[in-house]
């Protein structure tokens, strides 16, 4: 069989040989040896190339087939963006997972048994001393007992440090004075060592006293002091940096430990247990599925209203939606809810759509949006057009002018009519008594209408204004007013922006970017005057909404009164009430630089005693300041310069004897007192762009009303 297939192998090769001769002549037969001589070895490496090239053509062909067949499966790319980063305090991480070191054993054989019980300190002082031979000295005050089991023999080179951990337990303490040990009563235990920020790991059990650098990565320092102090001695001090976020901690080295162990497990990142994944919508819309899914998640109890276990927040741009929450579990049932409900709407006619306003008022909403579907331009929303129903655009063409309507033109300037040209002719009704905008029209307009709402429906601004109204009197020390005092610095404030006016009404402006220079300012004009606060109101308002606040009285004004002609009695009087008292008006309007354009209306009025002759109705004095003014976020504004004069007759006498007829101006004296008061109005604006800021500015007046509080308690 061998024979055979080196036979068969040889004719191959042979007859290969032969097929090109027989086709070719040649001219000189009389050819050269060596080029007629034939390589059997390249030939048979040919032949065994093309035997190899057959077997593996088919195997290359089924895996061409097997990779044709098979397609990515269907449904959101799901991308996961939980944090991989390590998220430990680098300072903190050579404590994580630390275990007491053990301590070295000394020379077999060598160590001693510790068993007192309630031995007089003086006794194990003169034991320990001798199995250590050294030399000591005892100051007169140290007294005590010890009480101490070791259970097995303490190796001598670990003695020392148990000595004088009994010492510490006593209140006692041992110092090395060169040729002797010094034992004494410990008073406040000073630290022996420091250690840097970058030398945690250096850290060994022991009762030595030593401070330590802690930097705090991700938590503030308040709050791992509050949490390191319950581990520490009572000997610890603990300094807080909050402007570095530093803890600076000084205890035994033992304590400082496991301060430390605590510390290196919470002061991590939050996003150290976030899970968060990004889950690209292929068909359904964007905020449809948002909102679909927000539901399906309230009724499994994923989502309370005392904890959300998962979070959505779409994506516009990359028509994804984010996933964050704590729990892998819960946010898988999420992704697969996604997976579920990525479904494309049925195509068809028109279909009615609701969108749930949030932000804003239906109306006012929907008014912007169909303007700029119309075309028409935008009209200033108002109020009054609450319960009006939107006109659609489609109704344009039963108008007398038949031109299309401008928005639908590729020419128009301004536009993307890409983005802006629509299907059909979606309509917009507003129903501001459920606060929700009905869309009717094809299902790619909705999308793109929906798109509009979503980007307008914005969270308003808001706009914390504090005021304080307040009034001086002018003494002697002031005598040409606040003005005259800002001027000449004698208050010693450094107020910035300062602009007096010498018109009529308010007469100078000051800001003020530090707090302090307010209080210097108050307290000045508190010592050396009659300073008194009228009203100190703190209102919240809308961006571009007004506020008013009144502190006072209605007083009743005779406006008009008609009599009988045949009858000397009043037939009719109109009688109009007039508040007074402190009345605010204030409309902040917030810009693109963060600057608070301010539009004030401040009166202050009080009711006279004096009636004009002829009238029966009282006299109102009014001061008032109106102004516009323009203010960083949280900058002071004080105004001023309104100055009254007042004029009192004052009467004083022997009662009785100064009312005697003819001779009783000789019992009494009269004077006439003049004083001037200036009105000052102080305005601070804070903008409120956030809950967590809103929140913050709720928790500080919570903390001024509780120590108000205690004051009046006291």
């Amino acid at each position: 069989m061998k024979n055979m297939k080196i036979f068969s192998k040889l004719l191959l090769i042979i007859m290969a040989a032969l097929l090109p001769l027989n086709g070719c002549s040649y001219k000189n037969n009389d050819l050269d040896q060596h080029k007629t001589w034939m390589d059997l070895h390249e030939i048979s490496q040919k032949v065994d190339k093309a035997t190899a090239g057959r077997k593996t053509r088919p195997s290359l062909l089924s895996a061409k087939k097997k990779t044709t067949l098979k397609k990515p499966p269907p449904g959101p790319d799901v991308r996961d963006l939980s944090s991989k980063e390590d998220t430990i305090n680098p300072y903190l991480k050579s404590m994580t997972g630390q275990k007491p070191q053990e301590k070295t054993a000394g020379v077999a054989g060598e160590g001693v048994m510790l068993n007192f019980d309630n031995a007089d300190i003086y006794e194990v002082i003169q034991v320990i001393a001798e199995t250590l031979n050294i030399s000591y000295i005892i100051d007169p005050a140290v007294k005590g007992t010890v009480n101490i089991r070791s259970g097995k023999k303490i190796p001598t080179n670990q003695l020392f440090v148990i000595f004088k951990k009994i010492l510490n337990i006593n209140g006692l303490d041992i110092r090395n004075e060169g040729d002797h040990y010094y034992i004494y009563v410990a008073g406040k235990p000073s630290p022996t060592a420091i250690y840097n920020k970058n030398q945690v790991g250096e850290l060994k059990p022991s009762a030595r006293l030593i401070t330590q650098i802690v930097p705090i990565m991700h938590l503030s320092s308040a709050d791992a002091e509050k949490l390191v102090k319950p581990y520490l001695s009572k000997h610890s001090v603990v300094y807080n940096l909050p402007d570095q976020n530093t803890l600076i901690i000084s205890d035994f080295e033992s304590q400082i430990i496991d301060a430390l162990r605590i510390l290196s497990r919470l002061d991590v990142s939050s996003l150290s247990s976030l899970v968060v994944e990004m889950v690209r919508v292929k068909q359904a819309p964007l905020f449809d599925l948002r909102d679909e899914l927000v539901e399906v998640l309230k009724a499994l109890k994923v989502n309370k209203k005392s904890f959300e276990g998962v979070q959505i927040i779409p994506l516009e741009r990359v028509n994804s939606l984010l996933i964050i929450g704590y729990d892998k579990s819960l946010v898988a049932t999420a992704i697969k809810w996604v997976k579920e409900l990525d479904r494309a709407p049925t195509a068809g006619r028109d279909s009615i759509y609701i969108y749930n306003v949030r932000n804003s008022v239906a109306s006012d909403l929907a008014n912007l949006v169909s303007s700029l579907i119309s075309g028409k331009g935008v009209k200033s929303s108002s109020r009054s057009s609450k319960n009006k129903r939107m006109t659609p655009p489609g109704s344009f063409r039963n108008n007398k002018s038949t031109r299309e309507p401008a928005i639908f033109k590729k020419s128009r300037p301004g536009l993307n009519a890409a983005s802006m040209q629509f299907a059909g002719e979606p309509a917009l009704i507003p129903d501001d008594s459920r606060n929700i905008i009905m869309i009717r029209g094809l299902y790619p307009d909705y999308v793109r209408v929906r798109k509009l709402l979503e980007r307008l429906d914005n969270m308003p601004m808001q706009v914390l204004i504090e005021v304080m109204v307040a009034q001086v009197s002018l003494d002697d020390n002031l005598k040409y007013g606040v003005e005259w005092a800002l001027k000449n610095n004698a208050a010693e404030i450094h107020g910035t922006g300062i602009s007096f006016n010498e018109s009529d009404g308010l007469k100078f402006n000051l800001a003020f970017d530090d707090q302090t220079d307010i209080f210097k300012l108050f307290n000045f004009l508190a010592t050396n005057n009659n300073f008194t606060v009228l009203s100190s109101p703190q209102v919240l308002v809308l961006n571009n909404e007004s506020a008013t606040v009144n502190v006072g009285e209605q007083v009743p004004i005779i406006t008009s009164e008609t009599s009988d002609t045949t009858s000397s009695t009043t037939s009719n009087r109109t009688v109009q009430y007039k508040d007074t008292g402190v009345i605010l008006k204030v409309t902040p309007r917030i810009n693109n630089d963060g600057i608070i354009l301010l539009d004030i209306d401040q009166q202050v009025s009080s009711v006279k005693d004096q009636t004009t002759a002829g009238i029966d109705s009282p006299t109102i004095s009014t001061k008032e300041i109106k102004t516009k003014l323009a203010v960083k976020n949280g900058q002071s504004i004080l105004m001023g310069g309104l100055i009254a004069h007042n004029k009192t007759n004052n009467e004083s006498g022997i009662p009785l004897l100064k009312n005697i007829p003819g001779i009783g101006w000789l019992f009494k004296t009269k004077s006439i007192k003049s004083s001037k008061t200036e009105l000052m109005v102080m305005v601070t604006p804070y903008v409120i762009s956030s809950e967590d800021v809103l929140d913050e500015y709720i928790k500080n007046f919570k903390e001024k009303l509780t120590g108000l509080r205690q004051q009046l308690e006291k």
